[in-house]
């Protein structure tokens, strides 16, 4: 991701995938990618970044939206970090293609 973003692309994208079952045995979700991650996510976001959730509705788009809000979050204040993140959706910043 780093390396990604280190290439200063004019529209980067920093793709993150759940665990290909065949490459590790411990499971690794995007919400993990997102936490790791956390101050090239944060930064990005601040910088107007565009965040796409594609996958299952139940619990992948639940568990990443959760993620974004604990990158979010400044001084334990996560009321402000949801209704952020309730701005960026309603600004088509964080934009769902989910199933159930």
């Amino acid at each position: 991701m780093r390396s990604f973003v280190g290439m200063r692309a004019r529209t980067p994208r920093v793709p993150c995938i759940s665990y290909p079952a065949y490459q590790q045995a411990t499971k690794d979700y995007v919400q993990h990618h997102v936490k790791r991650e956390a101050a090239v996510v944060g930064d990005l976001l601040e910088k107007g970044a565009h965040f796409y959730i594609c996958g299952d509705a139940k619990h992948m788009a639940h568990d990443v939206q959760e993620a974004l809000v604990d990158v979010l979050t400044v001084d334990g204040n996560r009321q402000a970090a949801q209704e952020k993140l309730k701005q960026m959706s309603t600004k088509k910043r964080i934009q769902l293609d989910v199933w159930s």
